[in-house]
């Protein structure tokens, strides 16, 4: 068993070990191994693939299929306007984001189209999370739109506009990270898509990981710089900036109640510079004027 151990735990092997591996794999000749399991033959190029619960989805030219893992059958096949961006499954619902932007949702098991949705460019990428599909499109004239639907129903929740294509979506902490050509990089709230936070790089954003609160951005390659430029940033102080902008927001629904014993306009002039404050990041200055804002809205 030790021996077993060792070797599966990559310690070099020998011509020794390699016999008795085979031995205890039930392997007699090595020239009967084939790597092969098993083969599909796809009518089209395959453009996106994902797997769940033995079940592999491929996203070709024109065709979805979805295949058994273990025998490479044929459980499903369905067809769609264009070819498959990029592929995300969920609670064995099927996201499939095609080039003319159209969207799809289908039965992860039957293939049976859920809904359909048609956004206003090509869908680059797909994440989703809290049962919200966050879409990234790319760049249609001046903007490239961002969409949050529904995952059950396809309803749209919000829709953003980014400075160039999506090419990376992360997301933690209800705070949707975009990645876009033309170096931006946008923080927003997953449930309204309110902008949260920008950050402008040297070069197109093409990815995007996150550990222990540092956001690392990787760019592509600039001729001018002759690098690549990659940042490390803070999520602490995106998240700073979420909640300031959420006591802004209800700050502002208080003044716009006029309740008795309130100032209103003393506490609009207040809220605009905690609004001028956060822009600039001067987040301690923000909430000082947060705080004054509210001290001339309170409450019954």
């Amino acid at each position: 068993v030790e021996r077993l151990k060792d070797i599966m735990n990559g310690y070099k092997l020998s011509i020794e070990d390699g016999l008795f591996l085979m031995d205890v794999l039930g392997i007699e000749n090595i020239e009967n191994i084939d790597e092969k399991i098993w083969e599909f033959k796809a009518e089209e190029c395959v453009k996106a693939i994902s797997i769940k619960d033995n079940i592999v989805i491929l996203g070709c030219l024109a065709y979805v299929y979805a295949l058994n893992l273990k025998t490479g059958n044929k459980i499903w096949k369905f067809k769609e306007e264009s070819y498959v961006n990029t592929i995300s499954i969920k609670d064995d619902i099927v996201i499939l984001g095609c080039k003319k932007g159209y969207i799809y949702a289908l039965d992860l098991k039957t293939g049976d189209k859920i809904w359909e949705f048609k956004a206003k460019g090509s869908v680059e990428v797909i994440s989703i999370k809290n049962y919200i599909v966050i879409l990234g499109c790319y760049e249609r004239y001046i903007y490239a739109p961002v969409y949050a639907l529904d995952l059950k129903t396809g309803d749209k929740i919000w829709e953003f506009e980014a400075g160039g294509s999506v090419k990376a979506i992360l997301i933690k902490d209800d705070i949707v990270i975009l990645g876009c050509k033309h170096g931006y990089t946008y923080a927003l709230d997953l449930k309204t898509g309110e902008e949260i936070w920008k950050f402008k790089a040297e070069e197109d954003v093409w990815k995007i990981s996150i550990k222990d609160d540092i956001v690392i951005v990787g760019c592509d390659y600039d001729y001018d710089l002759e690098y690549a430029p990659v940042y490390a940033l803070d999520f602490n102080i995106i998240k700073i900036k979420q909640s300031l902008t959420n006591l802004i927001n209800q700050t502002q629904n208080l003044i716009s109640q006029n309740l008795p014993f309130s100032n209103p306009e003393k506490a609009k002039n207040y809220l605009n510079l905690a609004k001028k404050e956060l822009s600039k990041r001067n987040l301690k200055k923000s909430y000082e004027y947060i705080k004054l804002a509210e001290l001339n809205a309170p409450r019954y």
